[in-house]
């Protein structure tokens, strides 16, 4: 009976241990949880932190309106000569890069790539379209531009200039035949080409202009 007893209470308490141990050890693996769940949120909250400290990816700059492109240029404008055979430099008709020109040095006018001729005083004289018209006040003057120079057209007694490269201007009549020899003592340099037209038209309008009036 006693030992019966004695190992009764032995049971009893060996069972209040037991439950007692899985109470701490429930209570432990709560705790271990927790801890767990508590590093999770540590982390994530460092991530979140770490997104937030990092640049803002930058934005792809808008790119510029493409710029418009120039238009092309009526007349070409750089420095070009037109002198005649052997007379000392400078005496003939000079272009400059701003589009002054000057005979024997003397101001006579300007071209612009704008198509316009002006006088010393600034006025416009003549103008140059787009599509090769040449007007002189409202009347249209009877000239063509060339690829290469210019083509006055005259009933018969124009004439036809080309810059040539190697510095060589050869001027025929309207049809194609030799024009006079005084029309041919000319030589220049930086007309080849665009600049040509440049050439043509001032070479007409002021070297020409002044052989027909000095022929009259």
């Amino acid at each position: 009976m006693g030992a019966l007893l004695s190992l009764s209470l032995c049971v009893a308490a060996c069972d209040g241990g037991g439950d007692k141990a899985d109470t701490s050890a429930k209570t432990d693996d709560k705790k271990d949880s927790e801890k767990k769940d508590e590093k999770k949120d540590d982390k994530k909250e460092e991530a979140k932190k770490a997104d937030e400290a990092k640049p803002a990816d930058a934005k792809p700059k808008a790119k510029p309106a493409d710029a418009k492109p120039e238009p092309k240029a009526i007349l070409p404008v750089q420095a070009a000569k037109i002198d005649v055979k052997g007379d000392e430099p400078g005496a003939g008709l000079e272009i400059k890069a701003d589009g002054t020109v000057t005979v024997g040095g003397e101001l006579v006018g300007k071209v612009s790539t704008d198509g316009k001729l002006t006088q010393p005083d600034g006025s416009v004289y003549m103008t140059v379209s787009a599509d090769g018209k040449i007007m002189e006040g409202s009347e249209e003057v009877p000239m063509k531009l060339e690829a290469n120079g210019a083509r006055l057209e005259l009933d018969g007694e124009g004439l036809i200039v080309e810059f040539e490269a190697g510095g060589k201007v050869n001027v025929t009549g309207e049809k194609g035949e030799p024009a006079p020899a005084e029309f041919q003592m000319f030589v220049h340099e930086g007309c080849e080409g665009e600049m040509g037209k440049t050439c043509g038209i001032a070479f007409i309008n002021i070297l020409v202009a002044e052989l027909l009036e000095a022929a009259e």
